[in-house]
């Protein structure tokens, strides 16, 4: 099916005659015959701002700044949220009990099509490559990790909001991790819907019981440790000596994308267990368990972490707390 395989596919015509080589020619011919046709209507300006917005990406890149990345790839995409929410009016009393959670719905509700089309494409990418986990292939685990990873950096765009702001974080009358760690309850959410429509997909490209078994149990661990892995900058980093700094460069780099591979590890021990003929249920739980529990660890260090660093910066200076 690749393209190239069907234009190799002509010099054996006199052999075997096939008409799908004529329609990849017609297809690249339109793309090329297209692209001068529009070309004249390109924009100087705009691509101006496009080439320097690239220098800026690579910019982020070599400074490990995620978050700037995600910002200038959508300004190069063109990428801005929706004018009108897709939900107009939420529940007035919602906002009262739980306004964090409902700015943070009132943002997810303003994705634009592209996104959520994306961050849905990364979870069926991720579904079907465990899928192929079960069936053998292991090393695509890593796979799995890397797109649920991704697709998270989009949903904790709100969380991701308020640590762009840290003046009015600092103004709010609770402390910022309370409020940093109720922004991680919609991401959780939305990676919750995502993976079950992935797991949807998963199950009708193979209808078998273990698949929503398997997937079920996965699904709640792949969903919080994909939102775990989310990186709260720190301000901090002179206080490390050369010797330390760059551990914890590579610390930092492979610490998130690890994260959200291990919750999808429930699928691996499902793997062996499935091989050797055992039960499927009680080690996919127990393995399900323990990655909630490190979520919880890396939530519960998100709640208290400005507390103590400030605690630490105080041992420093000699005061007590």
């Amino acid at each position: 099916t690749a393209p190239l395989t069907w234009l190799g596919r002509m010099a054996f015509w006199p052999l075997e005659f096939s008409v799908w080589p004529l329609v990849g020619l017609l297809v690249g011919v339109t793309l090329v015959v297209a692209g001068v046709l529009v070309v004249g209507g390109l924009s100087i300006e705009a691509a101006r701002r496009r080439t320097q917005l690239v220098g800026q990406l690579r910019f982020a890149v070599t400074q490990q700044d995620l978050r700037s990345v995600l910002l200038l790839r959508r300004q190069l995409a063109a990428e801005r949220p929706r004018a009108r929410s897709l939900v107009r009016h939420l529940p007035s009393g919602l906002g009262r009990r739980l306004p964090v959670f409902t700015r943070d719905l009132q943002s997810l509700l303003r994705w634009p099509g592209v996104r959520i089309l994306r961050v849905a494409l990364l979870c069926v990418g991720a579904a079907l490559a465990l899928r192929g986990v079960m069936s053998g292939t292991t090393p695509l685990v890593l796979l799995a990790g890397v797109l649920t990873y991704v697709a998270a950096m989009d949903a904790i765009e709100p969380l991701a909001q308020e640590v762009d702001h840290p003046t009015l974080l600092g103004s709010y009358p609770v402390p910022e991790g309370l409020v940093l760690v109720q922004h991680l309850v919609a991401p959780v959410l939305v990676m919750f819907l995502a993976g079950l429509g992935a797991l949807a997909v998963a199950w009708v490209v193979d209808p078998a019981p273990d698949v929503l078994l398997v997937g079920s149990i996965t699904l709640v661990s792949g969903a919080v440790c994909a939102v775990a892995e989310v990186k709260v900058e720190q301000s901090d980093a002179a206080m490390f000596s050369p010797e330390v700094a760059g551990p914890r460069v590579v610390f930092r780099t492979l610490w998130p994308p690890l994260v959200a591979v291990i919750g999808l590890v429930p699928v691996l021990i499902a793997q062996r267990v499935q091989r050797d003929g055992g039960d499927l249920v009680s080690p996919t739980v127990a393995m399900a368990g323990c990655a909630a529990a490190l979520a919880a660890f890396v939530f519960t260090w998100v709640r208290y972490r400005q507390d103590l660093h400030a605690t630490m910066a105080a041992s420093m200076r000699g005061e007590t707390r």
